[in-house]
């Protein structure tokens, strides 16, 4: 698995929607991307045959999501030791939730997929001093504030997009990708959140593979599964 790098990105202009205003350059082409509501993801892309390769897929290597900050941050105090908590944390919670439909594996061998993860345009501001320490009631619960306290005590996080690609752990073939926003433009993203909706996304990439073994009058319902703040 590759270190987690926080980057301060330069977005630059999406030219394949004028759904997202910015991209964070992580996904391999962007302009492979489209709009389907069926998806549940804002925008969403499937390779030709996509569906049968999904249905081939056996383990899946799960990496730690890269962060991109918004270059127009408001603060950017972000330290490389917070940075890598939070990616280590929130990819656990991935992989909790993609297991409930298929192993996690560690090792690349003919089905494996990789799946590989941003959460983008994300723009912090410094927590006044009179709020310094209060930790928001979700974050308690989920146990953010002992995991990830100078993160939750020292900043709130608005906006977030999440960028993933699922390839063939071993070609590196795109087999899927899909762009979404967590929350919409100036709305806090709470840290308290960020774990459950990190492992409702593995639960629906999980669903979505599984689906693609089923009949249709046997699948579920994958878009019930929260992967933003409603």
């Amino acid at each position: 698995m590759k270190r987690f790098a926080l980057i301060l990105a330069a977005a630059s202009l999406l030219p394949s929607s004028t759904l997202l205003a910015q991209n964070a350059n992580f996904l391999s082409d962007y302009s492979k991307l489209a709009s389907d509501d069926n998806s549940g993801f804002t925008l969403h892309y499937i390779a030709p045959g996509g569906a049968d390769r999904l249905a081939n897929i056996t383990g899946i290597m799960v990496d730690q999501p890269e962060i991109f900050l918004a270059p127009d941050s408001k603060y950017k105090g972000f330290k490389a030791s917070d940075a890598l908590e939070v990616s280590e944390i929130l990819r656990a919670a991935v992989i909790e939730g993609i297991q409930g439909s298929m192993p996690v594996v560690d090792e690349a061998t003919e089905g494996t997929a990789l799946f590989s993860w941003a959460v983008t345009n994300i723009r912090l501001e410094k927590k006044k001093r009179g709020i310094l320490g209060y930790t928001p009631v979700g974050a308690v619960a989920y146990g953010v504030k002992t995991q990830m306290s100078d993160v939750v005590d020292n900043t709130r996080a608005f906006d977030a997009r999440i960028e993933v690609e699922v390839t063939d752990a071993i070609t590196g073939e795109v087999l899927f990708a899909m762009v979404f926003d967590v929350v919409e433009a100036g709305v806090e993203a709470e840290w308290g959140q960020a774990l459950i909706l990190a492992e409702g996304l593995g639960r629906r990439v999980g669903c979505r593979i599984n689906n693609s073994r089923l009949d249709p009058e046997d699948r579920a319902d994958c878009l019930a599964i929260p992967v933003s703040v409603q």
